[in-house]
Order: C-alpha cells, then structure tokens, then sequence
C-alpha cells in the first residue's frame, strides 16, 4: 500500500549523488562533526539540492536541532542556496500553518 502511494506521486529519480557528497563533507566540516554525521548531512544535501522547503524527520538528537539547522542556515547562505526548514513532523507543520490528524 504505501508503495503504491509512492508511485502514485511519481517520484523523480535525484541525480546529485556527486555534488550531494561533496555538499555533505563540507557540512560536516562547517558543523566539525564527527564523519558519524555524514549520512545525517547527505539527507540535508539532497534535500537542499532539490530545492526542496524541507526535511522532515523524528532524528532530534542530530537533525532536528538548532545547532544543525544553523550550520545548514549558515552553509547555504555562503553558497547562495536556499535552506531548508529542518524539523519534527510538528514543528516543520506548525512552520507551515498546516494542520496534522493524530491518529487515534
């Protein structure tokens, strides 16, 4: 079922993977991460690549933190990019002015 969702949106294949990585070390680097944080960068490199308004997730301990969102500001301000919004489902929702349904 959720598959068919998926497909049903018609994904488009990102094609950053050179430029994702690159953008991701330097990530790490401006936040002096460990390289435990690279996967955690290459999330926000692809979506800052996609120009996507933002990255959602449940990871507070990494991403969904202050400290990350203004290494990612910071970074992406330098390249002339835009940032993303980083945040919990909630907060990226209340951001937005969107409403979310709790499941029961």
């Amino acid at each position: 079922m959720l598959l068919d969702r998926v497909l049903e949106a018609k994904p488009q294949i990102l094609s950053f993977g050179r430029w994702a990585r690159k953008m991701a070390w330097e990530l790490v680097q401006a936040g002096r991460w460990s390289q435990a944080r690279f996967a955690d960068m290459l999330h926000v490199s692809y979506t800052v690549l996609a120009k996507a308004d933002a990255l959602v997730t449940w990871d507070v301990r990494d991403l969904a933190r202050e400290r990350t969102r203004t290494v990612v500001h910071a970074y992406a301000l330098r390249k002339g990019l835009q940032a993303p919004l980083i945040g919990t489902p909630e907060e990226v929702a209340e951001w937005l002015d969107i409403r979310i349904r709790l499941p029961k």
